[in-house]
């Protein structure tokens, strides 16, 4: 009951930091409120071909538009992050995320993530994950993840893929292979797992509420 608990209330502030920084983000105005660091004052444009080959510096945030031809890598981004290849921040990640390869968020990311291979966000995310191939949030997944395979902690929402696994799922599972701990919800495949569920193991359809 007291992760449940601290699993909503991460969620509620995800949720309060993607409706504060989504309208900015897709307005792209550089003065919107994401965290900034004491040595550097936040860019409203970033520029990579590959890091360090970049402006502003890695450790700057960008709050606006930012472009990578290979690999861009800044502190936190938010707005509208376009990759070629790679994109990538150490912090956060808020807006619209495209990346023809991958995206890395290494801490937590809101809204949308598009990569033609992977998105991975090690902490939170709030949103929609779609890849090519894989889809991997660290902590709470809120919203949905499209791709062959999905991997997410708490999660709760949608993930429609080959095999999708998250630690606990409130919401649906669509694939060949579903696995998770506890649910409430539906898984829908071939293989559906609900480990702590009524039934542990069941094809087609399975369920837990």
């Amino acid at each position: 009951m007291q992760s449940k608990s601290r699993s909503t209330n991460r969620g509620s502030s995800l949720f309060r930091k993607v409706a504060l920084a989504i309208l900015p983000a897709l307005l792209l105005a550089g003065s919107a409120s994401a965290r900034t660091i004491p040595t550097a004052q936040p860019f409203p444009l970033g520029f990579s071909v590959f890091a360090p080959v970049q402006f502003p510096l890695s450790d700057v945030d960008v709050n606006g538009f930012r472009l990578s031809i290979v690999y861009g890598h800044h502190n936190n981004v938010m707005g509208l992050d376009i990759g070629a290849l790679v994109s990538a921040a150490d912090g956060d990640v808020f807006g619209l995320e495209v990346s023809g390869l991958v995206n890395i968020v290494g801490s937590s990311s809101g809204a949308v993530q598009v990569a033609g291979i992977a998105n991975n966000s090690y902490e939170d995310f709030c949103g929609c994950q779609i890849a090519g191939i894989a889809n991997r949030t660290g902590g709470l997944l809120q919203g949905g993840q499209i791709g062959c395979f999905n991997m997410a902690g708490d999660m709760s929402g949608i993930q429609i893929g080959v095999y999708n696994k998250a630690a606990s799922a409130t919401g649906l599972q669509i694939g060949v292979v579903n696995e998770t701990t506890s649910m409430q919800g539906i898984q829908i495949g071939l293989i559906n797992m609900i480990r702590e569920g009524a039934l542990p193991f069941f094809p087609i359809v399975n369920m837990s509420f």
